[in-house]
């Protein structure tokens, strides 16, 4: 309890937060990020973007696809779905190889007006040899051709 206390009280500001669950994320430290997740929900920082993206990156990297996936789809009643957020739950899917999720985020992003942008354009490629989509591939590599 004392670990919840000294966290809890170095923890202010969503800047924070976001930081601390970096460090979460890269040292795979799975117990902190849960707390930091409470910590952010009960202090109202789960309307940003960027604690979005942090949080599935943080669940992505230690492992946990299924929350980083809930964190998602909650997520867009609360915030508006960013290119980052999109991307971060693509990459986590990648990074966890779920190729085919990666595809259905990927064409749910496209439907919902959000645009792709330089950095999910390799993701996306990345998912293809893992899915055996051969079509959906030649749609991404023309959407490629739209992008320049």
């Amino acid at each position: 309890m004392e670990f919840l206390a000294v966290l809890f009280s170095s923890l202010p500001n969503l800047k924070s937060c976001i930081t601390t669950l970096k460090s979460s994320a890269s040292n795979t430290n799975l117990q902190q990020g849960k707390k930091l997740h409470s910590y952010m929900l009960i202090n109202g920082f789960l309307t940003s973007p960027f604690s979005i993206t942090s949080l599935i990156n943080m669940y992505s990297k230690c492992n946990v696809i299924s929350d980083a996936f809930l964190v998602f789809s909650f997520s867009s009643s609360n915030c508006e779905l960013n290119i980052f957020v999109y991307n971060a739950i693509i990459v986590g899917f990648i990074f966890n190889d779920m190729p085919n999720l990666a595809l259905r985020v990927c064409e749910k992003m496209r439907m919902s007006g959000v645009m792709m942008d330089k950095f999910t354009f390799p993701c996306v490629v990345k998912a293809f040899p893992g899915c055996g989509d051969a079509e959906g591939f030649k749609i991404v590599h023309g959407l490629v051709f739209n992008m320049v």
